[in-house]
């Protein structure tokens, strides 16, 4: 058995870093999938849009690509026929260009016949430059067909400039038995999942992949049994996802913003925060608490902590930048599959200290359906604590904790293994109901004259 390296960590930070957004990798595959995968050249992938489409990636200056949409998923795809009978390796570039608003997904596929062989994806999350992009995968040898997809989600715009489609000599596919790499997905869920009682000896024999059967087959078997396993926050990334972490690792984020309201009441807008770079996640949690000291310094004598459009990320960084007002209250803890608890040990950040003690004002939380997984950590943080009342609409359903298993491939297998508890003892792993239902427009409104009974 080969070393396992495990991070309990909440999976938000996973999800929104490396691209597995389930319904925007669902919606690819139907459209990669959708006709016969035996042409050459471009064609539409999904709902028309308007879309701008110049050269070809075979040429040495590559293809131009302009994606636009409001209210679908669109795209193109291009197709390249090659002969069978030896392994290959191919890359996609851009050579230039933005993605300007909403997600962009890249993907690589290769086909012998209607029989998808591999698959590599990534997603981009606007604004982002394109300059410099690539995308590579291995190509079995019986493959008759390669092709590269470009969907952009509802909402968004892309530009690209310079995008080429070329077979290199530098990667090479790992050797490795499709049917061990399943088995061992297999065998990690059944020890690790927190919903393994879900599996069944017969889920696990009728989605093990054929003989002969290629690694990406193999993956496409392991997402599979994930869906089965139901926990809708376990995840798969595959080798070339984990290759392209160290250029995705630089943490993103909208600067928490606050503003007094009606002279006396502090509202602070917590967005999630994307990425590992620690220098950036220590700027985010001093942004925080900035705004907590200078609301203190103007009187405030209330906050509304706004999550309804945290969808997640580093957990730690929010929970640390609002640690005054948390201040000598239990946060809250994990617990697996077998009941154990393990406390969260709630960050105390350099110049915490310098910050007053917030712990005894009131605090009203906002969620809503976007507040997702480490955004539902930081509101089950508030939960137990006195003088806090919630508001709004129920969160995303993913209050659960994510431990990560390399497999032999070296995908990682990001597995839900815990739930979230709070201070009080109370289990979730589930959507958290507020405890004062609103609608988005009323929320913040039902808030205020909350506090101002305070």
């Amino acid at each position: 058995m080969l070393p396992l390296r495990r991070w309990l960590v909440p999976a938000g930070k996973w999800l929104l870093l490396l691209g597995t957004v389930l319904i925007a990798c669902a919606s690819i595959a139907l459209a990669v999938l959708a006709d016969n995968p035996w042409r050459s050249g471009w064609r539409t992938l999904a709902r028309a849009c308007t879309a701008v489409v110049a050269g070809s990636p075979l040429e040495p200056a590559g293809a131009a690509l302009r994606l636009g949409t409001d209210m679908h998923d669109c795209g193109r795809a291009f197709a390249l026929q090659r002969r069978p009978g030896e392994r290959a390796a191919y890359a996609l570039t851009i050579g230039g260009g933005q993605a300007r608003a909403g997600q962009v997904m890249l993907t690589l596929s290769a086909f012998a016949g209607q029989r998808r062989l591999e698959r590599v994806q990534r997603r981009i999350v606007a604004p982002a430059d394109l300059e410099r992009t690539r995308l590579e995968f291995a190509v079995p040898a019986e493959a008759g067909l390669i092709e590269l997809a470009v969907v952009v989600a509802s909402g968004g715009q892309l530009d690209a400039r310079a995008i080429r489609l070329s077979r290199v000599d530098s990667l090479q596919e790992p050797a490795v038995d499709a049917g061990a790499l399943y088995e061992q997905a297999a065998s990690m869920m059944a020890q690790h999942a927190l919903q393994a009682p879900r599996l069944s000896d017969g889920d696990v024999a009728r989605l093990r992949p054929a003989a002969h059967a290629t690694p990406g087959e193999a993956r496409r078997a392991i997402r599979r049994l994930l869906r089965v396993l139901g926990d809708n926050h376990s995840f798969l990334v595959d080798p070339v996802q984990m290759q392209a972490l160290p250029q995705q690792s630089r943490a993103r984020f909208q600067p928490p913003r606050w503003e007094l309201l009606e002279g006396s009441w502090g509202y602070l807008e917590v967005p999630g925060v994307l990425g590992g770079d620690a220098e950036v996640t220590r700027q985010y949690t001093k942004t925080l608490l900035a705004a907590l000291q200078e609301g203190h310094r103007r009187g405030v004598r209330g906050w509304v902590v706004d999550l309804r459009g945290n969808t997640g990320g580093a957990m730690w960084p929010m929970v640390a930048g609002l640690e005054p007002l948390l201040r000598g209250h239990p946060a809250g803890a994990f617990e697996d599959r077998a009941g154990q608890r393990t406390a969260w040990r709630t960050p105390v950040p350099p110049g915490s200290a310098q910050v007053a003690d917030l712990s005894q004002l009131p605090v009203a939380v906002l969620t809503s359906p976007r507040t997702a997984s480490s955004g539902e950590a930081v509101a089950v943080a508030f939960r137990a604590r006195p003088r806090t009342r919630s508001f709004g609409e129920p969160t995303a359903g993913l209050s659960t904790g994510n431990g990560g298993f390399t497999l032999l491939d070296g995908s990682v297998l990001q597995l839900t293994t815990v739930a979230f508890v709070d201070g009080a003892g109370n289990r979730y792993g589930r959507e958290l109901m507020p405890a004062q239902p609103a609608t988005q427009g009323a929320a913040l409104d039902e808030a205020l004259r909350w506090l101002q009974r305070q």
